[in-house]
């Protein structure tokens, strides 16, 4: 539980930053373009892992039972947020 939480902090910092650079970015392209680059590979590489670890969280039911099975995850998952986790990757 400590290492997701810690997980979905960074991606907060890293929403949080996109939500910063973009904006600059787009107002002065071309300018400094190397000092954007490494960010975008680090932060391109967090949301792919995003996408495995999505794959492998189980979840909870309204009914509060655990669900571990890789198969029921990744239906749910598939059926949830993939779509907008490949879009925004």
């Amino acid at each position: 539980a400590k290492l997701r939480l810690a997980w979905d902090l960074v991606a907060l910092l890293l929403i949080a930053e996109a939500a910063t650079v973009l904006p600059l970015d787009l107002a002065f392209q071309g300018i400094g373009l190397e000092a954007v680059l490494l960010p975008d590979i680090v932060t391109t590489s967090f949301w792919s892992a995003d996408i495995v670890l999505g794959f492998n969280t189980g979840f909870v039911t309204a009914r509060g039972k655990l669900v571990d099975d890789r198969t029921a995850i990744a239906k749910r998952y598939a059926s949830t947020w993939l779509a907008v986790d490949i879009l925004s990757t």
